[in-house]
């Protein structure tokens, strides 16, 4: 996967898959996607398609803990 991202200079990659050995690497793998020079970015789609809607409150995301680990900062703090 990091060899085709790097030959096309982007990419987009969706996981959702809920085996332990994914969720074991994501760190790993976000600090290398780092470490390359990619970006995460939060997707927002445009108008008539999906909606996307906050978190209630006291929702929390594994996922949002891990990027603000790696990336020094929340996803609050891109809007």
């Amino acid at each position: 996967m990091l060899t085709r991202l790097e030959k096309e200079k982007r990419g987009i990659i969706l996981f959702h898959d809920i085996r332990a050995q994914t969720v074991a690497m994501m760190p790993s793998f976000l600090r290398e996607l780092k470490a390359r020079g990619f970006h995460v970015v939060h997707l927002v789609p445009g108008p008539g398609h999906a909606e996307t809607r906050d978190a209630s409150p006291g929702w929390s995301s594994e996922t949002e803990r891990v990027l603000a680990e790696i990336l020094g900062h929340s996803r609050s703090d891109r809007n």
